[in-house]
């Protein structure tokens, strides 16, 4: 009927309303939780159990002839080795005695990030594999820091190992399958540049936030007008 003056606006259907922007996505590798227990039971076993079979072939191999187990392609031989696996680097018994307790430090202090399976247990297989040979640099002759690994896999024309050596080579293989073919790296890369910047957005709002910052930059300025 009359018109009042008044100016209304229509609402067409699909058209955009203001209501509030809800909550942003939670990122999925920041939500999972780090699988410390995991990568610390994978630890223990693979260490126990090398340290087991090393006691083994102590007792078994010592003073005897190689047993074989494939022909002569597989044999069970002991050596005791100065050196890093599958006998290399004889001379430098301190140098991978300090090379295994860096590198079990460092998977300790990156398990934060270890928050799926896969990646979790390589790690694990690598540090149980080094933490097994570090027991035997640390406890076996000649002395402490400079003992001897027990070795005691043969492979024709390959090498002399044993259990630990294999472990850290399956978990190298896994944690490079994983590195190289798994979405996880990209979503993991993805949340530490984030949670990187909003370590610096919180810190430069925080200093905002400080009067006393502010006026320590306020005395600042005047100072420089001065």
């Amino acid at each position: 009927m009359g018109d009042d003056g008044r100016v209304t606006k229509s609402r067409t259907p699909g058209s955009a309303t203001n209501s509030p922007p809800g909550p942003a996505p939670s990122r999925r590798w920041s939500a999972l939780r780090p699988k410390r227990g995991l990568l610390a039971a994978t630890v223990l076993i693979v260490a126990a159990i090398d340290q087991a079979s090393k006691v083994f072939a102590v007792d078994a191999l010592d003073g005897r002839a190689p047993v074989d187990l494939i022909g002569e392609w597989f044999q069970l031989t002991l050596l005791r080795n100065p050196g890093a696996a599958f006998s290399m680097g004889t001379g430098s018994t301190w140098l991978f005695t300090t090379i295994q307790i860096a590198f079990i430090v460092a998977v300790a202090i990156g398990s934060k990030w270890l928050r799926t399976p896969w990646p979790t247990i390589s790690a694990g297989l690598v540090a149980g594999g080094a933490a097994g040979n570090l027991i035997d640099r640390l406890v076996r002759d000649p002395s402490f820091y400079f003992g001897h690994v027990v070795d005691f896999l043969s492979v024709r024309g390959f090498a002399v190992f044993n259990l630990a050596d294999a472990a850290i080579t399956v978990g190298v293989i896994m944690l490079a399958a994983w590195i190289m073919f798994s979405s996880d790296v990209d979503e993991l890369v993805g949340d530490s540049e984030k949670e990187a910047e909003d370590g610096e957005v919180g810190s430069v709002a925080k200093r905002d936030d400080d009067p006393r910052g502010a006026r320590a930059e306020g005395t600042g300025e005047r100072g420089a007008d001065a």
